[in-house]
């Protein structure tokens, strides 16, 4: 039960972690791209 436990808090942080860099990324790329047209 310990063990279920721990793997399913590593697979909870595994996907967090990967989806605040996909979310990052997402912003980085919008205020690198976007942000010129939105400005004019």
């Amino acid at each position: 039960r310990q063990i279920a436990t721990d793997e399913f808090n590593w697979m909870l942080n595994a996907s967090f972690e990967l989806r605040y860099a996909l979310w990052r990324g997402m912003l980085s790329r919008l205020d690198g791209n976007d942000n010129v047209g939105w400005r004019v």
